[in-house]
């Protein structure tokens, strides 16, 4: 068969050009088909850039490449100090957040405590004025008592006294009469 490398490597490839030049069939077949795989080559080319400009856009390439490949640095080393950074606010917003929640349990606490120990004292309070609520009621059961037996008594006395002046204009009368008969 005929070579089809470009090169011309290919053992035999002075035999294969005469083969080739003696076939006019085999000839233009080859050259028509070089043509068309020159053609759907040349779509991949030119679909990139010329052909002229294909050095210049694997430099351009490689200038971007290297380009990338510093803004990446620099990116990643961006990125690590902010990094770095946010940790560091986050840590003195997390302590400080600690710090100030604290301070609220510890607030809290103290009027929970002072809220406990009025709570104590208003209990106590409440115990003391019911016992001298019950005192109080007590005497005066006590005094409601004593003054049934003072009104008791008073009418006695007054009976007493009625009946003492009774006695006494009584005995005055007497005494006048008496004296009169004298």
């Amino acid at each position: 068969m005929i070579a089809t490398s470009i090169t011309g490597d290919s053992a035999g490839a002075a035999n294969q050009l005469l083969d080739l030049l003696s076939n006019a069939d085999a000839y233009k077949e080859k050259i028509d088909a070089l043509a068309k795989a020159t053609a759907e080559n040349k779509k991949y080319v030119d679909a990139i850039a010329p052909a002229s400009e294909i050095p210049s856009l694997v430099a351009q390439m490689k200038a971007d490449k290297q380009e990338l490949a510093a803004l990446i640095a620099k990116t990643q080393s961006d990125a690590s100090s902010a990094q770095k950074e946010a940790t560091a606010q986050q840590k003195e917003t997390l302590d400080t957040a600690k710090a100030k929640a604290a301070a609220i349990v510890a607030a809290a606490e103290a009027k929970n405590a002072d809220a406990e120990n009025n709570l104590a004292k208003t209990s106590q309070a409440l115990a003391d004025a019911k016992q001298a609520t019950a005192v109080a009621n007590q005497r005066i059961a006590e005094y409601n008592q004593k003054l049934k037996v003072l009104v008791a008594s008073q009418v006695t006395v007054d009976a007493l006294t009625a009946e003492t002046q009774a006695a006494k204009d009584d005995i005055i009368a007497k005494h006048e009469a008496f004296i009169r008969g004298l």
